[in-house]
């Protein structure tokens, strides 16, 4: 269950977007971005780097290693994590507990768009007790 939370949070990151100044003048691949300069951090496009996860876009719940930065990193890195982590194998390990069959309803599901909030606009599933 701990890996298949972690591809989780790598494959749909809880937080897609956020921003990061530059703390002093910083050169990258030739360009100069000066001290204060704003960035836009995207989580979701780093945990689908190819080169960091081979076949990025295939949600793999044995992923290992699987070091998405899904809650940041260093100083920046999220202190609920833990409890995020904990919650999600709680809920995935009682569902799989209580259900034999869990199915999607649809043969697509349509996310909501926007740099801030991700998720389906709906998820219709259908379920078997165990």
């Amino acid at each position: 269950m701990k890996t298949a939370v972690q591809e989780m949070f790598r494959y749909e990151s809880p937080l897609p977007f956020f921003h990061r100044y530059c703390t002093e003048d910083v050169e990258i691949s030739g360009q100069l971005f000066p001290r204060g300069t704003k960035f836009g951090v995207l989580y979701g496009s780093a945990n689908r780097d190819p080169k960091q996860f081979p076949d990025a876009d295939l949600f793999d719940v044995g992923r290992s290693p699987n070091w998405h930065i899904a809650f940041g990193r260093g100083a920046h890195f999220c202190l609920g994590n833990h409890l995020a982590r904990l919650d999600m194998d709680i809920i995935f390990s009682t569902l799989l507990k209580r259900f034999k069959t869990i199915e999607l309803c649809e043969e697509s599901v349509k996310y909501k768009h926007g740099l801030s909030v991700r998720g389906p606009e709906k998820l219709r599933i259908s379920w078997q007790a165990a």
